[in-house]
């Protein structure tokens, strides 16, 4: 204990001298942030991720609940090779500790958002592929262009195919990693 004591003034300094090299946004700890689709994009802008899948869902959708194991899995996957996964929460805000308690069930450890917009102003202000149904996702490059959208459950394959291009994975990767 006295050790750590010593040790926190030093871990203080660096904290407040290098606060981006110690502790990147998206490996902290769980946290859900009331957004509108504007927050979204920019989230989205300032991911140094060669590609986010962006997933709206919420907890009263079963084919959300159904996709979710595989969006983990892609994460888990692939977020040291330059992924990241935005979950968005389209529950009402009244709602929030039911997608809280659901996320933290399933073991998510990073940030993620709650729409805190009214439902046209949000969908129309994310792209103009969706028309309001859940689940869905869009595939966004480390450019900020969205290359694919999915509206409806999408499966893990179907994810990770549009996916490896990407992160620049030969298919032979995903090959070896299946045999």
């Amino acid at each position: 204990m006295a050790a750590l004591r010593r040790l926190m003034p030093i871990l203080f300094v660096l904290l407040i001298l290098f606060p981006g090299s110690l502790l990147r946004a998206e490996d902290s700890a769980f946290s859900m942030t009331n957004t509108t689709s504007d927050g979204v994009w920019d989230a989205i802008r300032k991911s140094e991720s060669k590609a986010v899948l962006v997933n709206f869902w919420a907890t009263w959708c079963q084919p959300c609940r159904e996709e979710m194991p595989d969006l983990l899995k892609l994460r888990e996957t692939y977020h040291d090779k330059g992924f990241s996964l935005l979950l968005v929460s389209a529950d009402f805000t009244r709602s929030r500790q039911q997608a809280v308690d659901y996320l933290t069930g399933l073991g998510v450890d990073y940030p993620t958002m709650l729409k805190d917009q009214k439902d046209m102003e949000f969908i129309e202000g994310i792209h103009q592929d969706w028309n309001g149904a859940l689940p869905f996702s869009m595939l966004v490059n480390g450019e900020g262009d969205v290359v694919r959208t999915w509206e409806g459950k999408a499966s893990f394959d179907e994810l990770e195919a549009e996916l490896l291009p990407l992160l620049h994975i030969e298919t032979t990767t995903k090959q070896k990693r299946d045999s």
